[in-house]
Parts: C-alpha cells; sequence; structure tokens
C-alpha cells in the first residue's frame, strides 16, 4: 500500500479493503454527524461499525495526507454494483460511489494522478475527481473500459 501512495508510481495498484481503526472509526462518527439520513439508517439497521466497516487509506490528491476510503457493509446497502464507498478528504465526504469486496476485481485499483492532480480509481466503476467552480472537489463516475480478450 505505501507504494501507491508515492508520487511517482504511474501504474495503477490494487488496495485491500481492512477492518476500520480507531481513526475510521471517528472518521465514521464525523460523515454521520453531517448526514443525517444516513445516521438514521445506521440507527434502524443496529449497524455496528467496529465489526462491519471497511477502510483504505491513500493518498489520492498528492498532499502527502492520505484521504480515507469508508465501505459499511450491509446487505440493504449492497448490491450488483457493490457496497456503498464513502470518499473522505479531511473528514468531509468529497463523494459517495460502489465497490465490491473480497471478491475477484474487488479490490481498487488505484489509478495514476491525472491533470486535475489527484488519482482516481477503478472499483465498480471508474471514479475520478474533478474541481468545482468553488473550489469543492467532487468525483465523476464513468464506465470501466472492457478489457478485450
Amino acid at each position: 500500500v505505501l507504494a501507491c501512495m508515492m508520487p511517482g508510481v504511474a501504474a495503477a495498484q490494487a488496495l485491500a479493503w481492512q477492518p476500520a481503526d480507531a481513526a475510521a472509526l471517528r472518521a465514521w462518527d464525523t460523515l454521520l454527524r453531517a448526514e443525517r439520513e444516513l445516521a438514521a439508517d445506521v440507527r434502524a439497521a443496529r449497524f455496528d461499525a467496529r465489526r462491519r466497516l471497511f477502510m483504505i487509506r491513500a493518498d489520492l490528491d498528492g498532499d502527502g495526507r492520505p484521504e480515507t476510503l469508508l465501505s459499511p457493509r450491509l446487505e440493504s446497502w449492497c448490491g450488483s454494483a457493490g457496497c456503498v464507498v464513502y470518499v473522505l478528504r479531511g473528514g468531509r465526504a468529497v463523494c459517495q460511489t460502489y465497490a465490491h469486496h473480497g471478491v475477484r476485481g474487488g479490490d481498487l485499483r488505484l489509478l495514476p494522478r491525472d491533470a486535475s492532480g489527484w488519482r482516481g480509481f477503478e472499483a465498480t466503476r471508474r471514479v475520478r475527481f474533478v474541481a468545482e467552480p468553488d473550489g469543492a472537489v467532487a468525483c465523476v463516475e464513468e464506465d470501466r473500459p472492457r478489457r478485450v480478450q
């Protein structure tokens, strides 16, 4: 995982989901305070973040500090596109996407840094980042390129 955070790495790098650590659990709590509807769903589902929340950390924006990707594994939040994934930067959600866990192609593949200065990733879809006019960052999901066999 360390190699994927180095600025000179050009090739796509696979990143594996890990159980959430204490910092990821704090980030999850911060996300729940900001997202009331999500917090209500979490309470209703009796979601246990200590057992069912997974994370990936990678420096996506090149500032030397890793962003945190959080994915709660709960059947009602997962489907054919995978489970929901929140990309957090500095404790705030930048975007939401989906990824599969622990199945063929289920881990994320971190992509090389692009013109935006961010490293996107491939999950269920390809995710890249764009700067909004107000300085915020948003993610754009694109279909993954089909592999020729």
